[in-house]
Order: structure tokens, then sequence, then C-alpha cells
């Protein structure tokens, strides 16, 4: 992904400056650098949900060790009154 695009800008760079191409002939030109990048973009971000996903499975699964205090956090404290 990372290559793709860096190799879509130094084309970019020399069919704008060198050759001297219109603006539109480029981006068609660049189109499958494009798809590559946006292809790349879509197997991170799917990548990135199943990540969310198994975490939030464990989270669940686990739940009272997550969101409940140990009864030795709540030993030797005291009760304030306000």
């Amino acid at each position: 992904m990372g290559g793709a695009l860096a190799l879509a800008g130094l084309v970019q760079a020399y069919l704008w400056r060198v050759a001297g191409m219109d603006f539109m002939e480029v981006i068609n030109l660049l189109r499958p650098y494009m798809v590559v990048r946006a292809t790349g973009g879509m197997i991170f971000t799917a990548g990135d949900l199943l990540l969310v996903w198994n975490v939030l499975k464990l989270v669940w699964k686990e739940r009272r060790y997550f969101f409940l205090v140990p009864n030795f956090f709540l030993k030797n404290t005291k009760k304030i009154a306000l």
C-alpha cells in the first residue's frame, strides 16, 4: 500500500513536471495505483475491525473480571460521611 502510494506520487510528479501532461490525463493514468491503495486500505480496515471484534468478545466473555472491583481492594476502606 505504501509502495503503491509512493510510486504513484513519483509518476505523478514526473508526468506533470517533465512530460507536461494535462491534469485529467495524469489522473486517468494513476487509476491502477489508486485501486491498489484502496484495496490495501480495505484490508487494513478489515484487520482493525477483526481486532475490535476479538477484544469486545473477550471483554464480554470475561466482563466480571474487567468491571468488578475485587474484595481485597475494599477490605480496608473506611466509609466517609458527607
